[in-house]
C-alpha cells in the first residue's frame, strides 16, 4: 500500500516537472519584464471605420508607444482594458507566422516613422489600415466625422507610397546575380538599371576602392582579378521588433531593424597588356647594330597628367610587358638609354582599347666619325690610296678607310674597342704600328688621327764583299786551315 502511494507521488512530481519544462520552453524569448502602454494622442478629426460581425464600428484615431517606440494595433476591434504589457521578440509563440510578421514589419518600417514620412499622420493611418486589413481580412476605411460615409481616398496615395517602398525593398540592384566582367579603368562605374542602389551601403570592399555614387557602384584604380563586394541595405532603426501582450487587451507591436538584405556583387576585372618592342633604327629589327645592346634601357609609364606610374627595363630581346593596365590613354618615355644608343626624346602616346596592345619604338645607335689624315716624307706630303682596316673587339674587320688625294679618309663607327691597322704604304716607307682605340659615349663626335709614314733607312751588310780584299781574306783563311790540319796529323798521327 505504502509502495503504491510512493509511486503515485513520484508520478505526480514528474507531471509537475513536465509542466514546468513546457512552460519554460513556451516562454523562450519572452521577457519577464513589463512595460506600460502610453497613449500619445487622440485625433478627433478622423475615425477608423469597419464592419465587424455585421455591426458598424468606429475607432478614434490615436497613437501609442512603449518607452518612446511607436506601436501599431494588430487585433482589429479588441479593447485595451489593461495597459500593462509583457513583450517578446518571438511572434510565433503567440500564433503569428514569419510571413505575417515580415509583411507588417515592412508596412510599419515604411510607415509613419520612415525618415521622409515623419510628422505626416496620413502615413500612420495608411500603415495601421494596411496592418488591420492584412491580419483580419476585413476592409478598413477612414472618415472625418461620424456617420459620414467612410472613404479610402484619405489614405490611398500614402498606401501606394508604402507599397512602392516595400516593392523597392524587395528589389535588388540589376548586377547582383550576374558575373560582372569589367575592363580595368581608373574609374569604373557599374550602373544599377533597377535604380535601387542608393538604398544600399558597402560593408565589405574586398580590398577595392568602392563607393556608391548616385545609382552607380564606383570602383577606382582597380587591378585585374576576381573580387566580391558585399552590400547591405541601409536602415534607420537599430532596435528589435517586439510584440506586446497581456491576458485581456489586444496585442500591439513595434517595428525595429528589419531583415535588411545583404548580397555579394561578384566582379571580374580584366586588365589590358602592353608589349613594347625596342628596334634598332639601322637594322630595323630587334637585332642591335654593331656593339650596341637593346637590353637594359629604362622606360617610364606615365598617365595623362604626366605622373610617373612605373618603370620598366628592356630584356635581352629589347622588349618589356606592362600588365593590368586600365582601358585608357598612357604615355611611354625613355628614361635611360641602353649601351650604344642615343636617348630617345620622343613621347609615345598609347590608347589602350583592347586586351593586348603593342608599341614599337626605334632607337638610334650612337655613331662617331673616325677620320685619318695621312702624310709621308720630310715635307709631310698627303699620301693617297693608303688603306687602314678597322678591327673590332672580336677580331673581325668592321670596315676600312682609304685616303683620297688629300691624304684624308673617314668612317662612321659605333661605340666599342677597335684596332686601326695600316695595310699598305708607299715603297721605301714603313707601316705605322697598330693603334688601339676605345670609342665611348663621352668620346668626341669626330675623332682624328694624323699619321706620318717614316722612310726606311739603308744599312751596309758586313757579310757582302767584292774585289781583291775579300778574296785575300778568304785565301788567308784557307791557308790557315790547311796548316792546322797538317800539324794535327804529324803530331798525333805518327804516335798512333
Amino acid at each position: 500500500m505504502k509502495r503504491n502511494n510512493l509511486k503515485k507521488r513520484i508520478k505526480s512530481l514528474m507531471y509537475v516537472f513536465m509542466i514546468l519544462f513546457i512552460s519554460l520552453v513556451g516562454l523562450k524569448n519572452t521577457s519577464a519584464e513589463e512595460v506600460n502602454l502610453n497613449w500619445n494622442k487622440y485625433y478627433d478629426t478622423y475615425y477608423a471605420y469597419t464592419v465587424l460581425d455585421g455591426v458598424d464600428r468606429y475607432f478614434y484615431l490615436k497613437t501609442y508607444d512603449f518607452n518612446g517606440k511607436l506601436a501599431y494595433c494588430i487585433e482589429l476591434g479588441k479593447d485595451i482594458p489593461n495597459e500593462v504589457y509583457s513583450y517578446s521578440s518571438d511572434f510565433s509563440s503567440l500564433g503569428y507566422s514569419k510571413e505575417q510578421i515580415d509583411y507588417i514589419s515592412l508596412v510599419a518600417y515604411y510607415g509613419y516613422e520612415y525618415p521622409t514620412h515623419k510628422d505626416n499622420l496620413y502615413y500612420f493611418m495608411a500603415a495601421q489600415e494596411m496592418i488591420w486589413e492584412y491580419l483580419s481580412g476585413v476592409e478598413v476605411k477612414w472618415t472625418p466625422v461620424k456617420p459620414i460615409s467612410p472613404s479610402d481616398e484619405y489614405t490611398a496615395k500614402y498606401i501606394d507610397e508604402i507599397n512602392n517602398l516595400i516593392k523597392r525593398h524587395k528589389t535588388l540592384p540589376s548586377f547582383v546575380n550576374d558575373g560582372n566582367y569589367l575592363r580595368s579603368n581608373n574609374n569604373i562605374n557599374m550602373l544599377d538599371l533597377n535604380n535601387v542602389l542608393s538604398d544600399y551601403e558597402v560593408v565589405d570592399n574586398d580590398g577595392l576602392n568602392v563607393k556608391i555614387i548616385d545609382n552607380n557602384l564606383n570602383i577606382k584604380n582597380a587591378s585585374s582579378g576576381d573580387y566580391e563586394i558585399k552590400l547591405k541595405r541601409k536602415g534607420y532603426l537599430d532596435n528589435s521588433t517586439l510584440i506586446y501582450y497581456n491576458d485581456v487587451s489586444q496585442k500591439i507591436f513595434s517595428v525595429g531593424e528589419i531583415n535588411n538584405v545583404e548580397f555579394v556583387v561578384k566582379v571580374h576585372i580584366k586588365g589590358a597588356n602592353l608589349k613594347v618592342y625596342k628596334y634598332d633604327s639601322y637594322t630595323m629589327s630587334n637585332v642591335a647594330y654593331a656593339n650596341g645592346m637593346l637590353s637594359g634601357a629604362k622606360y617610364g609609364l606615365f598617365d595623362s597628367d604626366d605622373n610617373l606610374i612605373d618603370e620598366f627595363i628592356t630584356d635581352e630581346n629589347g622588349s618589356f610587358v606592362i600588365s593590368n593596365l586600365s582601358f585608357e590613354k598612357y604615355y611611354i618615355k625613355e628614361i635611360e638609354a641602353s649601351y650604344g644608343y642615343e636617348l630617345d626624346d620622343n613621347v609615345y602616346e598609347v590608347n589602350i582599347d583592347k586586351e593586348d596592345n603593342e608599341l614599337i619604338v626605334y632607337e638610334k645607335p650612337i655613331i662617331k666619325k673616325l677620320e685619318i689624315r695621312k702624310t709621308y716624307g720630310d715635307d709631310y706630303s698627303p699620301e693617297e690610296n693608303i688603306t687602314f682596316d678597322i678591327i673590332d673587339s672580336n677580331g673581325s674587320k668592321y670596315g676600312s678607310i682609304t685616303t683620297d688625294s688629300n691624304g684624308y679618309g673617314y668612317i662612321e663607327i659605333p661605340l666599342g674597342s677597335y684596332i686601326i691597322r695600316q695595310v699598305n704604304s708607299k715603297d721605301g716607307y714603313r707601316l705605322n704600328d697598330d693603334i688601339l682605340i676605345d670609342i665611348t659615349a663621352t668620346s668626341e663626335d669626330i675623332i682624328t688621327y694624323n699619321l706620318q709614314d717614316d722612310k726606311i733607312k739603308e744599312e751596309s751588310n758586313p757579310h757582302t764583299y767584292d774585289g781583291i780584299k775579300g778574296n785575300m781574306i778568304m785565301s788567308g783563311m784557307s791557308i790557315f786551315s790547311l796548316i792546322s790540319i797538317l800539324i794535327f796529323y804529324f803530331k798525333f798521327g805518327k804516335e798512333r
